[in-house]
């Protein structure tokens, strides 16, 4: 309760560090009962306060709280850089990649609910970024695995992107691509294809 009071008091200065710390401690705590002020708190920090967002995605995340989903897509929908404001320092103007790299990760582990933002996630898949695709693939292989398990089947979507995100020469991408068609039961059509890595 100290944290979330700390994280949403708006009369200490964001530069103190306090907002941040309550935020790590949130992070930490993975406390379902913190959820709907987590939530307020996504709103009320801008996207520039990258750090303290990343703490607030990875909380919501862990909490696997379905609330959630629609906040932690709209990161992956924002543009990739965050102009500078005003009175901040430099390091609060950094490119989305961190937060949407927890965004996959949430997403992943909250799973069935995830399904609705779909058409978002997959279009990491041409992603430039090799950590944000090695992410998608993790969070597909959950969401896949979640949705066979409560509907008995995978979608096509999720499928036909970890097929392409096997292409990839990124070694981590690839293993990370593996395991989640593994996770869909889907191992012995991938020993029929012919790909960069598979030794």
């Amino acid at each position: 309760l100290p944290c979330l009071r700390l994280l949403m008091d708006e009369s200490i200065d964001i530069s103190s560090g306090i907002q941040y710390n309550a935020s790590v401690l949130l992070s930490i705590l993975k406390d379902p009962r913190s959820t709907e002020i987590l939530l307020k708190a996504m709103e009320l920090f801008p996207l520039r306060y990258s750090k303290i967002r990343e703490n607030l995605i990875y909380a919501l995340g862990s909490i696997r709280e379905k609330k959630a989903v629609k906040s932690i897509a709209q990161v992956l929908e924002d543009r990739e850089e965050i102009s500078p404001s005003p009175g901040l320092r430099d390091e609060n103007s950094l490119p989305l990649l961190e937060q949407k790299k927890e965004a996959l990760w949430s997403l992943g582990k909250i799973g069935l609910e995830s399904i609705a933002h779909l058409s978002t996630l997959i279009r990491y898949a041409e992603h430039p970024s090799e950590k944000l695709k090695t992410c998608l693939a993790w969070a597909l292989g959950e969401i896949g695995n979640a949705q066979k398990e409560n509907l008995g089947g995978v979608s096509a979507d999720i499928v036909i992107s970890l097929l392409n995100l096997l292409k990839t020469r990124n070694r981590q991408t690839f293993e990370e691509t593996v395991s989640a068609l593994k996770k869909i039961d889907i191992p012995e059509f991938t020993h029929s294809l012919y790909l960069y890595n598979i030794g």
